[in-house]
């Protein structure tokens, strides 16, 4: 087993996916500028959600360790 890529110089270091609306307040705050009271209005409304969909990718394979 061991890593998937090998670099001569650069390590890898593969992490995991973002979660589904994990980095909602930030993106639409710093990047769309909405404000705080308007993301939470979002929340409120169920446009958008702090509830993760998904924890872990269903039928992915299992990478070494």
């Amino acid at each position: 087993s061991g890593d998937y890529w090998h670099f001569s110089r650069t390590p890898v270091n593969i992490g995991t996916t973002p979660k589904v609306g994990e980095h909602n307040d930030e993106i639409l705050s710093d990047i769309l500028g909405y404000s705080a009271d308007e993301i939470e209005g979002f929340k409120k409304n169920n446009v958008i959600s702090e509830e993760h969909l998904y924890d872990e990718v269903v039928g992915a394979p299992d990478r070494p360790k």
